[in-house]
Formats: C-alpha cells, sequence, structure tokens
C-alpha cells in the first residue's frame, strides 16, 4: 500500500515540475539488414514527376469473360491509375490483380482459391498491385508507380477458374 502512495507522489511530482530544457527525440538504432532480412524492403520504384499518370480504364464483362484491355503500356516509374468496370450482364464478380512476373498466374490463382471473404486476393511477393473484387454494375480502383524494371507484367482476375481468361500484360518500357 505503501509503496503504491510512494509511486503516486512521484507521479505527482514529475508532473507538477516544469521542464528547464527542451524535449530532445529519442535515440534512434540502425539494425544491419543481415540481421533481419525479413523485414527489410526494397525500395519503391523512383516518381519521375515530369511524367503523367497513365490511365488505365479496363472493363470485365461477366457475359464474355475477359478484359476488353488485355496490353498496356507505362513507362518506368510512372504513376498508373486503374479503374475497373465490371459491365452488366453477369453475376459474378472481378477483380485486377498485377503480378511480378509471368509464370505466376495460375500459383497466384491457386494461392487464393479459398479465400472468398478476402476477395479471392492475398498480399504476396509477386502482387505488384490490385483492385478489389467489383460486383456487376460497379467499378473499383488503384493507383500504383510502375515497376522500376522494363519489361512485360502479367495481370489477371483471380477469382477462381478466371484467371485462364480473363488476363493481359503491362509492358513497362524504359524512359
Amino acid at each position: 500500500m505503501n509503496h503504491n502512495i510512494l509511486i503516486l507522489v512521484a507521479a505527482a511530482a514529475l508532473v507538477g515540475c516544469p521542464k528547464s530544457e527542451p524535449e530532445k527525440a529519442a535515440p534512434t538504432a540502425t539494425v544491419p539488414a543481415t540481421i533481419a532480412p525479413s523485414v527489410t524492403a526494397s525500395a519503391p520504384p523512383a516518381v519521375d514527376a515530369s511524367q503523367p499518370t497513365a490511365e488505365l480504364k479496363i472493363s470485365a464483362s461477366g457475359s464474355t469473360m475477359s478484359f476488353d484491355v488485355t496490353k498496356f503500356e507505362v513507362k518506368v516509374g510512372q504513376p498508373v491509375h486503374v479503374v475497373l468496370e465490371n459491365k452488366p450482364p453477369g453475376e459474378l464478380p472481378h477483380n485486377w490483380v498485377l503480378l511480378s512476373k509471368a509464370g505466376k498466374e495460375a500459383s497466384y490463382a491457386a494461392s487464393v482459391v479459398a479465400l472468398e471473404k478476402d476477395g479471392y486476393y492475398k498480399e504476396a511477393d509477386e502482387v505488384i498491385a490490385h483492385v478489389d473484387m467489383v460486383k456487376p454494375g460497379k467499378t473499383a480502383e488503384t493507383t500504383f508507380i510502375a515497376p522500376k524494371t522494363p519489361g512485360d507484367y502479367p495481370y489477371i482476375c483471380s477469382f477462381p477458374g478466371h484467371y485462364m481468361m480473363m488476363k493481359g500484360v503491362l509492358t513497362v518500357k524504359a524512359p
């Protein structure tokens, strides 16, 4: 009991004392990446402020199970704004997932097949950007920075069974 009173008196004394010096920032420590490589991240691609935002308006049609845009070009580091519209008719939702390299489509789609409550999406190393699942008659969007490495980057709808037909390629060109 006396210990608790002592703590309360000490706390009250500290609160009531005026500060004679301005507060200093707490010291920080630098941890080498080799100690915890799982928490280090690569730097995001540099944004070239002189580049306008690339606009990718893409529609998914439930009746054809395809994207209306299957090829799109941007420049390295360019901002990209994607708007996905799920046009009726159709009853199925669709999403848009941009992957880091060709050949990952089937494995990524298989890894999300049981994730209905998450919109058949999960964050993964191979995902660059995505648009959430969109119901028929609705739209959704995202903005991201194009990769810093030129190349072809596949995009898919990851709803089970859709990736084989609902796909395209984002080509990133050197400036």
